[in-house]
């Protein structure tokens, strides 16, 4: 059990700059990158803005877990790797986000409405397949030593973030719905 939980664990520090992105985009606006398409929630400021500020708070959250000998995963004295890796992820969320409001706006469902489980897992797919071609990049052109996807994710660990990310983003929505930052708790 302690082997599962701890599998969960890593795995949601790993995907931690696809979720701050994700957060981070509930406070940005500005002109939206094509409102037929995407609806109007889909700005450019949020698209670049976010993966950056993602990559600026993980900068002290990975020294902490660096510090604390809890994860090496996310190392900032490595810029490169460390920057590559998390404007990467927090692009590749940003990028699910979107593509979930493409098929969400052509099966005619509005914006702000609940489609089960996209809404909760379109950034954690992003984040993934960025994370796993940004690695794999690093690796094939010898900036990285391994390929930190492959040195990092566990199986277990991905499967059980799909089953728990729903319930953490309807926590975390319903947090945001209370402060006034969403108008639903989805």
């Amino acid at each position: 059990m302690k082997e599962i939980l701890g599998a969960l664990i890593e795995t949601l520090y790993l995907l931690l700059p696809a979720a701050l992105a994700n957060m981070v985009a509930t406070f940005t606006n500005g002109r939206p990158i094509h409102k037929e398409l995407l609806g109007e929630g889909k700005t450019w400021r949020g698209l670049f803005l976010s993966p950056v500020v993602a990559t600026i708070l993980m900068a002290p959250i990975a020294k902490l877990a660096i510090s604390t000998g809890w994860s090496h995963a996310y190392d900032p004295n490595s810029p490169v790797i460390f920057i590559s890796l998390t404007l990467a992820i927090g692009f590749g969320a940003m990028v699910g986000d979107s593509t979930k409001s493409y098929f969400k706006r052509r099966k005619g469902i509005p914006r702000g409405e609940k489609w089960f489980p996209f809404d909760q897992l379109d950034f954690v797919v992003g984040g993934l397949v960025a994370a796993l071609a940004s690695a794999s990049i690093l690796h094939i052109n010898g900036v990285a030593e391994n390929n930190w996807f492959l040195q990092h994710f566990s199986l277990v660990g991905v499967v059980l973030v799909f089953v728990i990310m729903p319930l953490l983003h309807r926590a975390v929505n319903i947090i945001g719905r209370a402060i006034g930052v969403k108008k639903v708790p989805w």
